[in-house]
């Protein structure tokens, strides 16, 4: 059968996530909201703001891990997602 082929291939991404974590304790994949979360927030496409606004919720609960709550994440998001797109409009 087919089987056998995909095993190794979940074991195989399961030791490269494992590896990954090891390194990086906490990531975007550990918020509490993620990229398709924030895309209906903001009503974005899949775009680099999408990742830009991800890494701008890391870095804060980074500093604060007792914000990674989604409804402090989803204010934090739709404040940078304003901040942003004023900057960028000028």
């Amino acid at each position: 059968g087919m089987g056998g082929k995909t095993d190794d291939v979940d074991r195989f991404e399961k030791d490269i996530r494992e590896e990954f974590e090891k390194k990086r304790p906490f990531g975007i994949q550990d918020l509490a909201i993620g990229g398709n979360e924030v895309m209906a927030l903001c009503d974005l496409e899949p775009s680099p703001m999408v990742g830009r606004i991800l890494n701008h919720l890391l870095e804060h609960v980074l500093d604060e891990p007792e914000d990674n709550t989604r409804e402090t994440l989803e204010s934090l998001a739709r404040e940078f997602y304003l901040r942003e797109k004023e900057e960028n409009s000028h």
